[in-house]
């Protein structure tokens, strides 16, 4: 029997989304200056931690593939996110980004693959590499897309 875990999104589960009336959408932050943990996140993951469960983030950041920001600011805000979560004593044991879309704007970016949720693909890398087992693990999004990848990753 394998490792359990809870696989977190991150965009409106661990930090805030946000609200860009040029764009006239709600989207992730661009710059690490933007990124605001939400209440109670560190304390959800140091819990998940103490359960004995893994905690892996897995979350859609198509902002890469529209050129809304670059692979560096995506690195800032992952570091932030860890330290953030660090200091109320939660560990994040792994995170995986899909910086793909089918329609981005950044031909290196633009594809329709298999780890864009709600297709299981960062779920299953997860699970390889961290000896994950599925059926004893969870999916916590706040979106149908986040539920469809755990239902379909078992």
């Amino acid at each position: 029997m394998g490792n359990r875990a809870v696989f977190l999104d991150r965009d409106g589960v661990i930090n805030e989304i946000l609200y860009f009336p040029d764009m006239g959408r709600i989207d992730a932050p661009f710059h690490v200056d933007q990124f605001r943990l939400l209440p109670k996140a560190a304390e959800g993951v140091r819990l998940i931690n103490e359960m004995g469960f893994k905690t892996i983030v897995v979350s859609n950041q198509p902002g890469i593939s529209r050129n809304n920001f670059d692979e560096k600011a995506l690195t800032r805000i992952d570091a932030r996110m860890r330290e953030e979560i660090g200091a109320g004593n939660g560990i994040i044991d792994a995170v995986y980004y899909c910086r793909h879309h089918p329609e981005g704007v950044n031909p290196k970016y633009r594809r329709d693959c298999g780890c864009r949720k709600p297709k299981p693909g960062m779920l299953l890398q997860a699970a390889r590499d961290l000896d994950i087992d599925l059926s004893a693990s969870y999916m916590v999004g706040d979106g149908i897309t986040d539920i469809q990848a755990g239902c379909s990753a078992g």
